[in-house]
C-alpha cells in the first residue's frame, strides 16, 4: 500500500491501492470518488495509518508543513512495513519562490531531513534529480525541489 499526503499523489501511483491521509477535510474532499484511493482523516502530529501495511509513504511538497518533525518520521516508521520507504519531495531551502511562499521555520533542507532520518534508524536509499535545473525551466513557477527516499538501516 502506498500512504501519501498530497493531491498529486493519484497521479504518480495510478493502478496502485492508496491512502490519502491530511488532516485538512477539505482536501481530503477533492479525492472523493477515486477508485483506488482510500481518504484518512488524521491529526496534525499522527498519519493515523495502519500499523505495519505502508509500503511507502509519500510526501510531495508537504512534509515542511508537519509541526514536529523528528517525532513524526518516529510515529511514521511504525506504520510501514519492515522493508518500507519514505519518499520526500521539498522546495529548496534557498530558492526564491519557495522564500516567498513560506516562512524560514517552515522551510526545511535535505540536511535536516538526514539528520532526522538517521535518528531514527532510516539511510538514504536512492534521490532524483527531477525538479532541478533543466528539469525545472525558468517560468514554470515552480521552486526547486529535491527528492529524496530513505529505507531502514537494516533493511535492502
Amino acid at each position: 500500500m502506498i500512504a501519501c499526503r498530497n493531491l498529486e499523489c493519484p497521479f504518480h501511483f495510478a493502478g496502485h491501492r492508496i491512502q490519502c491521509f491530511d488532516a485538512a477535510l477539505d482536501i481530503l474532499c477533492e479525492l472523493e470518488g477515486t477508485t483506488n484511493i482510500e481518504t484518512i482523516l488524521c491529526k496534525p502530529d499522527d498519519p493515523s495509518l495502519p500499523p505495519d501495511q505502508v509500503d511507502i509513504a509519500y510526501f510531495h511538497d508537504v512534509f515542511h508543513n508537519v509541526p514536529d518533525r523528528q517525532a513524526y518520521l518516529e510515529l511514521l516508521a511504525s506504520y510501514l512495513k519492515p522493508d518500507g520507504r519514505i519518499a520526500i519531495i521539498e522546495q529548496e531551502y534557498d530558492d526564491p519562490i519557495a522564500k516567498k511562499w513560506d516562512v524560514p521555520e517552515d522551510r526545511i533542507t535535505r540536511e535536516e531531513v538526514g539528520f532526522w532520518m538517521s535518528n531514527i534508524g532510516f539511510r538514504l536509499a536512492d534521490e532524483f534529480d527531477l525538479f532541478q535545473g533543466e528539469n525545472n525551466p525558468s517560468g514554470t513557477g515552480m521552486p526547486e525541489r529535491w527528492f529524496v527516499v530513505y529505507a531502514r538501516v537494516d533493511a535492502n
